[in-house]
């Protein structure tokens, strides 16, 4: 149990996410330069911080939480009712203060006496133990885990289906006085919470912060740092006409480090064209540009060429015939949604 992770350095929270999920020390050498015993685990760990994993690395503005980390540690909401917060039932007494009380009586007394009774008994029957798993697991991920879903939700609900079997396995084993199948839908719900808060939900969490930083890109700097689409191109080049400098106010104000055009359609919805290296420079920074584009295409938030290209060439007024990246308006109102195909 880690306890008050907020309490500990950012970078040292991002790092042990993979140190003790991956279960493998760091390789050292001895004085003699041959190589020391590599430390190696296998462990489950829960935090108990109030603050979830990414709010945590990235507070300090320096560091931004990874897709590898956010599944290697997954932050369940703790939660479980409007009425009665953390617990779904109090089983009798009169106020959650109270039953609170009681679990850690019950912990300080009891502490540790499952756990051993549990590992003595699957020690001494490890085959059987791991052929008595085997089914519920499979029966956990075929109906908690959505078709389709990405790699990492695959690889966090394996994780939740693994404590559903562990937790059947002590019932079985006359250890737990549960119902059977009280672990699997404890396993299940926790597994439904984390799933549910999820911002990627069961997609894969760099396409949903890619995507999440692009619309953001638009949301900031769809004004600012996009010219007027403007059908008269002696219009678009005339961006001062008086002798001395000034501008004209009945002349398009020049676009200051500009991304792209922007150009409203008949029903006044803004689509935007954006220039390749701002595209990937600053738009796609710090994520996989050909697989965030892939998706774009997929969800028709970027407009393909008819070549079936992510981008277009296209002649924009005041510039002439120019390779851009084509959003659809969308990439303003529902970003998150999956349609293919594309908007005229």
């Amino acid at each position: 149990m880690l306890d008050e992770i907020g309490q500990a350095e950012p970078r040292a929270v991002a790092q042990a996410a993979y140190l003790l999920a991956n279960g493998q020390g760091a390789s050292r050498m001895r004085r003699d330069t041959s190589s020391r015993p590599v430390a190696t685990w296998r462990t489950l760990f829960l935090s108990s911080g109030e603050i979830s994993l990414t709010t945590k690395i990235e507070e300090d503005g320096r560091h931004k939480a990874s897709a590898g980390q956010e599944v290697r540690v997954l932050d369940i909401p703790a939660k479980a009712s409007d009425e009665l917060g953390l617990f779904e039932d109090l089983h009798g007494f009169p106020s959650g203060k109270e039953f609170a009380e009681e679990i850690q009586k019950a912990a300080n007394t009891y502490y540790g006496t499952p756990i051993r009774q549990f590992l003595s008994r699957l020690t001494g029957g490890l085959d059987q133990a791991k052929e008595a798993i085997e089914k519920p697991k499979a029966d956990f991920l075929d109906e908690y885990l959505p078709k389709g879903a990405d790699g990492q939700v695959g690889r966090a609900a394996s994780r939740f289906a693994l404590v559903a079997a562990a937790g059947e396995l002590a019932v079985a084993y006359g250890i737990l006085p549960w119902p059977i199948g009280e672990a699997t839908r404890g396993a299940a719900t926790c597994f439904n919470a984390w799933l549910e808060q999820r911002a990627a939900g069961a997609g894969a969490a760099e396409i949903a912060a890619g995507i999440a930083q692009i619309t953001r890109f638009f949301e900031l700097h769809g004004e600012s740092r996009f010219t007027e689409w403007c059908d008269n191109d002696s219009a678009c080049n005339a961006f001062f006409d008086d002798d001395d400098g000034h501008h004209n106010a009945n002349q398009p104000h020049p676009t200051i480090n500009r991304a792209g055009v922007r150009r409203k359609n008949a029903y006044g919805s803004t689509q935007f064209y954006v220039f390749p290296e701002t595209f990937k420079t600053e738009l796609c920074a710090g994520f996989d540009a050909r697989l965030l584009t892939k998706e774009l295409v997929k969800r028709g938030l970027l407009i393909a060429g008819k070549d079936g290209k992510p981008w277009q060439l296209v002649r924009l007024p005041g510039i002439g015939p120019k390779r851009v990246y084509h959003f659809s308006s969308r990439i303003l109102t529902d970003p998150n949604d999956a349609e293919d195909g594309n908007e005229a």
